[in-house]
């Protein structure tokens, strides 16, 4: 018994990724035309599509203040990518490992040559193959981002305005995004407990001066029992991994 509360425990405990995040107010909702805020430190690159969606929502926010400061665009876009690229640098990942800093780079040359960063943007989003299969958000922002640049370009609207708010709808997309998957945290850390609890019933048995193993092999009966458990545990865990992937929105 006290094997299981153990499993359990561990099982049913926050993860090694777990981190309680204390969130504080919203850069662009902070935005005043006589001020440029101070560089935002950019949020914590851990996989998964909530922290992509708060990295986005930071740049954007970043784009956007050096608009509203009276920045020209050509030079906000060269200012983002210098930041970004120094930050990179800072962390150890090569400027070329990461889409982000590709898509900066392309859209800062075409602002400085005086073309169309929104063109230039989705371009490079045809040209380059992104991670295939996962649940990454950056072409995505990407693509929102180049539609506000091209709505700014055709309409003459300031530019900061459509990114503050695109800045506030990704930092919501995120708060929904880490939410769900607290949410689903519960059901998978119970998948994980259902799993693993017929081979614990094994140990304990063996603990408790049972030979489970050996009535197994015997027994022509448990013999039986042990192979009908075995396809039942297999299509147990296809369908809750099924379930869960259903609730996660993905294909």
């Amino acid at each position: 018994m006290a094997c299981l509360l153990i499993s359990a425990l561990l099982l049913l405990g926050p993860g090694p990724g777990h981190r309680l995040r204390f969130r504080l107010p919203s850069s662009a909702e902070r935005l005043r035309p006589a001020f440029l805020p101070k560089r935002p430190a950019l949020p914590a690159r851990a996989p998964g599509r909530a922290a992509e969606l708060e990295t986005m929502a930071a740049l954007v926010q970043y784009l956007a203040s050096l608009l509203v400061s009276g920045r020209p665009a050509a030079q906000a876009w060269k200012e983002l990518d210098v930041f970004h690229r120094s930050q990179a640098m800072a962390e150890g990942t090569g400027p070329t490992e990461e889409p982000v800093l590709v898509l900066l780079g392309v859209a800062s040359r075409a602002a400085e040559l005086g073309g169309s960063p929104a063109q230039a943007i989705r371009r490079a989003l045809a040209e380059r193959a992104f991670r295939a299969g996962t649940s990454s958000a950056m072409p995505e922002c990407w693509e929102r981002i180049a539609l506000c640049v091209r709505a700014s370009e055709l309409s003459g609207c300031p530019l900061a305005a459509l990114l503050t708010r695109l800045a506030l709808d990704l930092e919501h997309s995120a708060d929904a995004e880490g939410a769900r998957q607290a949410a689903l945290a519960g059901p998978k850390a119970s998948v994980a407990l259902l799993a693993w609890l017929p081979f614990l019933g094994l140990g304990l048995g063996l603990l408790l001066g049972v030979d489970p193993v050996e009535i197994i092999i015997v027994s022509p009966a448990g013999l039986a029992s042990v192979v009908a458990g075995l396809i039942l545990w297999a299509v147990g865990r296809l369908w809750s991994r099924a379930l869960v992937t259903a609730a996660e929105g993905r294909s």
